[in-house]
């Protein structure tokens, strides 16, 4: 990621953040020229509960692959193991898809698809402190088990009044340290050898020193993750092709149907059955309708009524109330005369 003529590494896109967040170190580092640090009252709460408070927004022009993006940084005096966060309203905003299994992220600029890769020496393990890495032993599932079985408490009190446990090891027996030798402590000397402790003093007795933050444990490491612009050099961690879009219109399924008549010529009883289906399962089909065709109601004539236990339609009208006769509502001659011609069809 490239900002104000410094390229930024170690880089964290986190889809579970909702704020870009820029330590205040990482910001000490840019060009400051133009840039206003609004302040913010937000208060971020980090994953372990604790809660951090933001120095100020401040807006930046990051170049993310090809792309510039002008996004809001939240400002925190922190030493992550990232030289900056980038979270979901960078991702929402430029419509990034990330993937953390692939270790890159995508996004659509003028008809491409644009793919950023990760850094692949972040994610390969750093295994150069061992010579060689191998297992220290083989179990294999059908291997029987040797020795006495602790599978109780009882057991394992048997065990230890007998002494020993067959299989399990030898029992550590604690030694006794009565003097008062070691850690540099010499009797009768009050000296401060070389390897022994010696006290700094007390600043103020109601302030609890802690250790420097510089000199603290930290996978912090900004002054080599960001570092000036090389001229003349661009950042190739990107590529780009072509999205190829086919114009379809998506259609409903159409079945090819045929129409038979079920009935006689001078009284046809037409139905749709497919025209895919086999010789044999359409005529067994013809043939099964034919002989049914009175279940079927063919006009309004064949329903002369329905039985009620079936079905009924009803109006909720209260008995109580005389039924109120409704003002006649005349409509424009016009609109009369299509609502007649729709009526008729």
């Amino acid at each position: 990621m490239e900002c104000k003529g410094v390229v930024f590494s170690h880089v964290l896109v986190d889809t579970g953040s909702s704020l870009n967040v820029l330590p205040k170190k990482a910001l000490m580092k840019l060009d400051c020229n133009g840039i206003i640090l609004r302040p913010s009252n937000f208060v971020v709460r980090a994953f372990d509960g604790s809660k951090r408070s933001i120095f100020g927004e401040v807006e930046l022009p990051v170049k993310i692959g090809p792309q510039v993006f002008k996004s809001t940084f939240y400002v925190m005096d922190i030493q992550p193991a990232y030289s900056c966060l980038i979270g979901r309203p960078w991702i929402h905003a430029a419509d990034a898809v990330t993937s953390t299994l692939h270790q890159k992220l995508k996004y659509e600029l003028e008809g491409q698809v644009v793919t950023v890769c990760g850094e692949e020496d972040i994610f390969v393990s750093h295994l150069s402190t061992f010579n060689e890495v191998a297992p220290e032993a083989v179990f294999s599932p059908k291997s029987e088990k040797v020795g006495t079985s602790i599978s109780s408490y009882k057991q394992a009190v048997e065990a230890v009044k007998a002494g020993n446990a067959q299989g399990w090891g030898k029992f550590v027996e604690p030694v006794i340290k009565e003097d008062k030798f070691g850690l540099g402590y010499t009797p009768g000397s009050l000296k401060n050898e070389a390897g022994t402790f010696s006290n700094g003093g007390l600043v103020s007795p109601h302030i609890i020193n802690a250790a420097d933050e510089d000199k603290a444990d930290s996978d912090c490491d900004l002054d080599s993750w960001i570092l000036p612009c090389v001229p003349g050099e661009k950042l190739n961690n990107w590529s780009s092709e072509k999205v190829v879009r086919e114009d379809r219109t998506i259609t409903p399924y159409q079945e090819v149907i045929e129409t038979v008549n079920i009935g006689t010529e001078g009284d046809k009883k037409e139905i749709k059955i497919g025209a895919s289906l086999q010789a044999k399962v359409k005529e067994q089909l013809i043939s099964l309708l034919r002989e049914y065709v009175d279940i079927f109601a063919w006009s309004y004539q064949d329903m002369p009524g329905l039985d009620t236990d079936i079905f009924v339609h009803r109006l909720p009208l209260n008995k109580d109330l005389p039924p109120v006769k409704q003002k006649l509502r005349r409509t424009h001659p016009d609109m009369a005369m299509k609502i007649k011609e729709e009526v008729q069809k």
